[in-house]
């Protein structure tokens, strides 16, 4: 049983198959013109010879278990802060509503209505189609 990674599945369109870091697939048989890998998803497929592919597994292993340190450093990677819903805008969020009634003790079908805005964006105000 030999270990690939990085494989073509149609001879001459470069590697498709088990290109994540980490990734390996096994060869389990070859039968003729066709040789029959285990992908890293489980599934079994078959795949022609003359398909190129990389021995060996493919390498930066250990990226998922880096650890990043500060959100900066999140940042540089493109990842954007995540705010739950209920600490949002009144009228942001749907779910600001589990907070407000909570409090208030208001009948929650009062507020599922949407907003209706009129006037230029800078000045909101908020009027209730009832």
């Amino acid at each position: 049983m030999r270990l690939e990674g990085h494989i073509e599945i149609t001879l001459g369109n470069g590697g498709q198959l088990a290109r994540a870091a980490g990734a390996v697939a096994k060869l389990i048989a070859k039968e003729g013109k066709s040789a029959t890998l285990k992908l890293p998803s489980g599934e079994v497929r078959l795949i022609s010879k003359n398909c190129s592919a990389t021995v060996g597994q493919v390498g930066n292993v250990g990226v998922n278990q880096k650890n990043l340190g500060r959100v900066g450093s999140k940042r540089w990677l493109g990842k954007r802060p995540v705010v739950r819903g209920v600490v949002m805008n009144f009228f942001t969020y749907i779910h600001w509503g589990l907070k407000f009634l909570k409090i208030f003790h208001t009948p929650i079908k009062k507020f599922l209505d949407p907003p209706l805005y009129i006037g230029p964006s800078s000045i909101l105000e908020f009027v209730y189609l009832s």
